[in-house]
């Protein structure tokens, strides 16, 4: 009798969860537990669509966040728990401003780093709702999101290996790891090789799988071939040579050499003397013919407008034939070093439209004629 409101015939609401909602009742004298009259409740007593949880409860807003990034887009308002809702206070933010609820990265307050060349490096960063263009957030990215020292180029970011190449012959001769490309600086996919295997950074004709051409005897003409990457004693590359690299006939004697100089046997109006190596058949308008290391030059009738050199070696005009050494156009010489000689025969002819130089030691032996034009 201390309590107006328990006493015979009371309806009693449950409210089990507290929310202010009732969801059902009771008609007794004692208050039960969870019992309110319909005066200490909101609504009409049993309109409570679950009495397990307070947040559920007529007239509720719940704030929709669909990508679940504790930022809602949109509201609506029913007792039970919609899915992807949640009250105000269990979201950041006012429960509506979410710029994109398809994506939980696009939220309020959101950071995003900009990385412009797209080398996994930022460079700035911004701070807004939707994602700006090359924007990234940082779990994106490496390093701290504004690292990169040039954004515009996505080879220049921390920690690229860069292998110097000085001499500019597309191979590296060592490396350095930095942000910047270095003076001389390339990554390994710009060059050729390791990186690392120049033997020689100053030179650019050394680099590996370089063709070195030997001319041992230095007269422009190699004879053979090497491959490696420094420069062997007397190589050189095609560039630097005449002719094809190997088509030096003697390289040991620097006056032998394609399209100039031969040593050889002319008989039967043939240069076919197999005994005598041959650089290259000579051409009677350019080259010259050189005899030398006592080769004997027996010559038959022929017309020459090259020059002919003798030195230690012997040329011989058979008999009842005629050399004809140069023209009107083209003037020739014939000349005889130390230790040389002509040996002109009985009824033979050298007919010499230029000059006839003989030096100290020269033997003429003319025992048919010799006529000089010059």
């Amino acid at each position: 009798d201390t309590d107006t409101l328990e006493k015979p015939g009371q309806t009693w609401y449950i409210d089990a969860d507290g929310d202010d909602y009732g969801v059902s009742s009771v008609v007794q004298c004692l208050r039960p537990t969870n019992g309110f009259v319909i005066g200490e409740l909101l609504g009409t007593g049993t309109d409570d669509c679950d009495d397990t949880d307070p947040l559920e409860k007529p007239s509720q807003t719940w704030y929709i966040d669909a990508d679940g990034d504790d930022y809602g887009v949109s509201s609506v308002v029913q007792c039970l728990r919609p899915t992807n809702g949640f009250v105000i206070g269990e979201l950041s933010g006012t429960g509506t401003d979410d710029c994109d609820d398809t994506d939980p990265l696009e939220k309020p307050g959101q950071i995003w780093y900009i990385d412009a060349d797209g080398d996994d490096y930022g460079v700035s960063s911004i701070v807004q709702c939707l994602r700006p263009t090359n924007g990234f957030v940082i779990g994106e990215l490496s390093g701290t999101g504004t690292d990169d020292c040039d954004d515009t180029d996505p080879l220049e970011k921390p920690g690229q290996t860069w292998y110097i190449d000085a001499d500019g012959d597309d191979y590296g001769v060592s490396s350095i790891v930095q942000c910047l490309r270095p003076t001389n600086g390339f990554v390994i996919g710009e060059l050729s090789g390791t990186g690392t295997d120049d033997c020689d950074d100053t030179d650019p004709l050394e680099k590996p799988g370089q063709t070195w051409y030997i001319d041992a005897d230095g007269d422009d003409y190699g004879v053979s071939s090497v491959v490696q990457c420094l420069r062997p004693t007397n190589g050189f590359v095609i560039g630097e040579l005449s002719g094809t690299g190997t088509d030096d006939c003697d390289d040991i004697d620097a006056m032998v050499y394609p399209n100039s100089t031969f040593i050889k046997s002319y008989a039967d109006g043939n240069w076919d003397d197999p005994s005598v190596w041959l650089c290259g058949s000579p051409s009677v308008a350019t080259d010259s013919i050189l005899i030398k290391n006592i080769v004997n030059l027996n010559v038959i009738a022929v017309t020459l407008t090259a020059n002919i050199e003798i030195m230690n070696g012997t040329l011989n005009v058979l008999s009842n034939n005629v050399l004809n050494l140069g023209n009107s156009l083209n003037s020739s010489q014939l000349i005889l070093q130390n230790n040389a000689t002509i040996h002109v025969q009985p009824n033979a002819t050298i007919q010499l439209e230029g000059t006839l130089i003989s030096n100290i030691g020269a033997n003429i032996n003319n025992e048919g004629q010799i006529i000089i034009k010059e």
